[in-house]
This record gives structure tokens, sequence and C-alpha cells, in this order.
């Protein structure tokens, strides 16, 4: 899946951390840049609607945005959801409840058929929302790093983006 392209072209020309900086023509985001990040804290029963840690602020998620959910990190005796992804579209946001246009597949939590225990916390399994920029063309200049925010034991780590035109390194 190439994605849209809605977010248009973008040209990265000094070395740029795709979730902290905005490279995006017309939006903005105070939490992060064009793939910002929260934390899940937990599930609906139906798998349409996701709790975060924290409210995102205006323009940094949008209805109709596509978003990555990953288990980046589960705990000593329950990791069999880690790796554990899939992408959705964004429905609506209130507060720290994003609503998926359609229910998540996979599961997240400490057993292999359970969403339970997501936090942020050592003892919880570490559920990251991300922002899936949709570009078109992509062009990351010679000698430039485009790279995510390193993981902090909570989220982060995770490069994604789609390109429905040429990317060029």
């Amino acid at each position: 899946d190439v994605g849209t392209g809605a977010d248009g072209d973008i040209t990265v020309s000094s070395n740029t951390d795709i979730n902290a900086v905005s490279l995006i023509s017309g939006r903005s985001c105070a939490d992060g840049g064009d793939a910002v990040n929260y934390n899940i804290t937990a599930f609906n029963t139906g798998g349409t609607e996701a709790t975060l840690n924290t409210t995102p602020n205006s323009g940094c998620l949008s209805a109709g945005d596509e978003v990555l959910i990953i288990n980046l990190q589960g705990t000593t005796g329950a990791y069999g959801n880690v790796g554990n992804y899939e992408t959705l579209e964004i429905l609506s946001l209130s507060g720290t409840t994003v609503t998926f246009k359609t229910p998540k597949i996979n599961y997240y939590g400490n057993a292999l058929t359970d969403d339970t225990n997501l936090g942020t916390g050592t003892s919880n399994q570490r559920v990251m929302l991300q922002r899936v920029p949709n570009y078109n063309d992509v062009t990351v200049n010679s000698g430039i790093t485009f790279s995510p925010t390193a993981w902090n034991g909570v989220k982060g780590g995770v490069m994604f983006f789609r390109a429905n035109g040429t990317v060029s390194v």
C-alpha cells in the first residue's frame, strides 16, 4: 500500500526527526512532527476505540488520518503480542479517545487473545499509536538523516510513512 499522497511532497534538507518535525505544508502539531506518537492505555471491547495517555493538541491527529498501532514492549512474563501491529483510519477524536473507522484485528495485551494491562510503566504492555504520513514524493537530500525519535522505553524508535510517488534518497 503506497498510500494516498494526501500529505503532499516533502524535501528533507536537514537532519530531521519524523516524530518531532513537521514537513507537511499547512499542517502543524505542537505535540510532535508528521508522525506524532502517543501511548495507548486501553481499547474498548469492540476494538473501535483506543484511549491515549494524553489528549492530542489541535492539528496533531485528525479524522481521516492513518495511524499505526504497535506493541513495542511487553513484560518479563507476557511478551507474546510484542511486535503485533496494524494500521487503521481515524473516524473521530474526543479528548483522549480515538475512534477508528473499522475495528482493530490484533491483540496487544498480556495474553495472546486480550488487550489487558496497557500503559507506560515497566509492568505494562507499551503500545504506541503513531500517525502515518501519506506523502506523495519524498526527497532526502544527500548526506541528510531522516529518522525517528529514539526508543525511550515507552514509545519511539519507529520510522513509518507511505509515499504514493517517488522516494529519492
